[in-house]
Order: C-alpha cells, then sequence, then structure tokens
C-alpha cells in the first residue's frame, strides 16, 4: 500500500505541475523521443546517432530542471504567521458570529444556521468550467506545495469550489465548480505563510486574495481562491452515542485529533442540484468511507451550520448530523474494516456520549478538531431550538433513499 500510495503520489504532483513545468515535460519528451528510435529496426546508423544524441540531451535537460525546481524549492523560505491574524480579524457582514478556539475561528450566521435546520433549500448550479490558480499564485506554487500539504502524501483529488455566499437574504442559487485538491493547497493553505516576494519583501497574500483594506472577506463571488467545500457530519446511535474519528499524523489539517464521524471535501460525484442534499451527500460518502458502517444502517441527516474557516483560507464549510437505526453496539456488530486510502488518514473510531461531547469544560475538548467542536457548537444550539432533535423517532427530511451516495 505504502509503494502504491507513493506512486500515485509522485503521478499527482507531476502532473498537476505540468502547466507551469514546461520545461520539464519538453525534456520528458524528448527522452521519450530518443528512446523509441533506438528500436532496432531503424536501418539508418545517422538517425541512431542523433537519437543518442537526443536522448543525452534529453536527460541533461531533465537533470537541470529537476535541480532547478528543487533549488528554488528550497529558496522558498516560509514563514508561518504566529498568529495567522494579529490585531482584528477579518470579518464577513453576512456572517455576523464568531466561534473562535485555540485552533482556529469559524464565521457564521445563527440565523443563517437555523435556517437550514428548518429547511431552506438553495439550488445548486455546478458551472462547466475548471478553476485555475491566479498566474500569480501558479507562478510560485511548484515551490510551496508539498510545505503546505502538512500531510506526508499528496493527492491530487477532485473537488468542488464554491462560488457564491450563502446569505440569510441572499440568492437562493449557489453557483459551484470543480477544482483540484493541489490548487486549495496552492491558495487558501497559502494565507497561514509569509512568502517570500520577487524584491525580497515578504509578500502578503491576504491583502490581495483573502480581505480586502478594512479586512472584510472577499465574497466568495470575487474570489480568486479554490475556497475548496468542507463537509462533515457527526453520526448518532439510538442510544445516544456520537462515533468520531481520530485523524492519523498523515491527515492534512487535523492531525492527530478527534474527527467528526465524516469530514472532507465535497467531490463532483455528490452533486445534487439542491445545495443541502448535496452537502449532505459528501458528508454521508466521508462517513461511510471512514467507518465502515453500512449505507442501510442510516436514518437520515440533516444540516445544522455553515461558516467560513478563517485559518484556512476562509473555505466554506458545511456541518450536519447523521442519525442512525441502531444501538452503537449493535452497528459494531455490522461495521467493515476501513481499508485502502482511507486507512492513511484514520486511525481509530470511537463511540463517545453525545452528552459528554456537548460539555464545554470536558476534557475531551483539548483533543478535538475544529470541524468537531464547530459541529458540536452547531448542534448546541440546534438542540435549543429543537430539544427532540435527536429522538430515535424523528421524522428526517432525507431518508437512506435520497442520500445520493
Amino acid at each position: 500500500m505504502i509503494i502504491k500510495a507513493w506512486v500515485v503520489s509522485l503521478r499527482d504532483q507531476f502532473l498537476w505541475q505540468r502547466r507551469v513545468r514546461i520545461p520539464l515535460l519538453l525534456a520528458a519528451a524528448g527522452v521519450l523521443v530518443g528512446g523509441v528510435t533506438l528500436i532496432p529496426w531503424v536501418p539508418s546508423v545517422a538517425l541512431l546517432l542523433v537519437s543518442l544524441l537526443g536522448l543525452l540531451l534529453g536527460l541533461v535537460t531533465l537533470v537541470q530542471e529537476w535541480v532547478n525546481l528543487q533549488q528554488r524549492f528550497r529558496d522558498s523560505k516560509l514563514i508561518e504567521r504566529s498568529p495567522i491574524f494579529a490585531g482584528q480579524p477579518p470579518f464577513d457582514s453576512d456572517l455576523p458570529d464568531s466561534f473562535a478556539t485555540t485552533r482556529g475561528t469559524i464565521l457564521y450566521s445563527g440565523a443563517l444556521n437555523l435556517q437550514m435546520l428548518g429547511g431552506r433549500t438553495w439550488q445548486a448550479d455546478m458551472r462547466p468550467t475548471h478553476y485555475r490558480l491566479p498566474s500569480e499564485l501558479a507562478e510560485i506554487a511548484p515551490y510551496i506545495l508539498r510545505r503546505t500539504s502538512g500531510g506526508g502524501y499528496l493527492f491530487n483529488g477532485e473537488c468542488i469550489r464554491m462560488l457564491g455566499d450563502c446569505r440569510v437574504d441572499g440568492s437562493g442559487i449557489i453557483p459551484f465548480q470543480s477544482t483540484g485538491f493541489f490548487d486549495h493547497l496552492c491558495s487558501n493553505e497559502l494565507m497561514r505563510w509569509e512568502v517570500p516576494g520577487r524584491h525580497g519583501r515578504p509578500w502578503d497574500v491576504r491583502s490581495d486574495f483573502l480581505y480586502d483594506e478594512d479586512r472584510r472577506l472577499i465574497p466568495l463571488a470575487s474570489s480568486e481562491l479554490a475556497n475548496v467545500v468542507g463537509v462533515s457530519t457527526l453520526a448518532i446511535s439510538q442510544d445516544g452515542f456520537a462515533l468520531v474519528v481520530g485523524q492519523s499524523h498523515e491527515n492534512h489539517a487535523s492531525q492527530g485529533l478527534l474527527a467528526p464521524s465524516g469530514s472532507g471535501s465535497l467531490e463532483p460525484k455528490d452533486f445534487d442540484d439542491d445545495l443541502q442534499t448535496f452537502a449532505l451527500n459528501g458528508a454521508t460518502r466521508e462517513f461511510l468511507e471512514e467507518t465502515g458502517v453500512p449505507a442501510d444502517l442510516i436514518a437520515g441527516s440533516r444540516l445544522i451550520g455553515y461558516g467560513r474557516w478563517l485559518e484556512r483560507g476562509a473555505k466554506p464549510e458545511f456541518f450536519g448530523i447523521t442519525l442512525l437505526r441502531e444501538d452503537a453496539e449493535q452497528i459494531d456488530r455490522k461495521r467493515r474494516r476501513v481499508g485502502g486510502e482511507e486507512a492513511l488518514y484514520t486511525q481509530r473510531s470511537q463511540w463517545l456520549s453525545v452528552a459528554d461531547l456537548l460539555d464545554e469544560a470536558g476534557e475531551l475538548r483539548s483533543t478535538m478538531s475544529m470541524p468537531l467542536v464547530f459541529s458540536l457548537h452547531a448542534l448546541a444550539k440546534a438542540l435549543e431550538q429543537d430539544p427532540d432533535l435527536l429522538s430515535p423517532t424523528i421524522h428526517m427530511d432525507r431518508g437512506p433513499d435520497d442520500r445520493g451516495t
């Protein structure tokens, strides 16, 4: 598995960097052409000599380009900002509430979350175009990719970018488009670093791409960042336990911490023209992949929160709950073993009492990731409005046949 992961990771990095490393590709093409012309049935001795020369030149160019690439990477000194936002943090008038912990800050709107909980719908509009990094970021992307990744393996999976803001009184149509995970690493994740400028001065990427001169967040509709959509869900059994997942040190954002039952990014295969269903499709897929719980044990899912995570370039995040049909012990008997790539990023999953998780003064808080802490915050707010939200007999708006996974 490790060898396969290494090969796939190198493949993804090479293919993604091809847009800005044209000389490297040309050198590789020269090596390939030179090798092909060495086929024994080629009769011309002159052609053979030219082929050998082309192969040699190609090899020299390839090695030179690779050395130059590595040298530029070593010379690109990225210094992590601490704190990431000194002084006044960025703000968004449409997301007036702030939830902050030592692990980060999420801007959200309590009124908007209540609308989601109440079943408000938005139409999701998938655009046919694919996101491309702005030229200023694309120029430095190959040299900062691994530094911003945080994890050991890099895979450029397809993700979904959000091009419009969810607002209390906003549009009912939210556009999306496809993007890649590497684009996210070299745009949103770059906001926490001091980047070398062209004239020897640090380049404050945030003032160009994250917020305006008043530190107001640039709306998603105008943003040039990848803005990959994050999705999370907290699965809860009939006897009041939530399944939480321990993240391995290969995980990008929450190494060694407890995460929601399912947490990741929206992908094209999750698409549905109803935004709530779209987000829940992605969260449910992540939940099934990371825990091995059979899909037929899901009674239904609800969205309970939305926000923008400042420390990750203010990327949009949706949070939900998933109610399960049986008790925790019964579910464990039916779970399959988690394998494949998911095994690289998850260490374990465990059942914890919802009551204990909701205890803000409890010892568990220090071990929780930002998505898990905010999920619990949104859940507590939702329970204030609907105390029967987690009742086993609750009517769920989206049953198991509506998940689209």
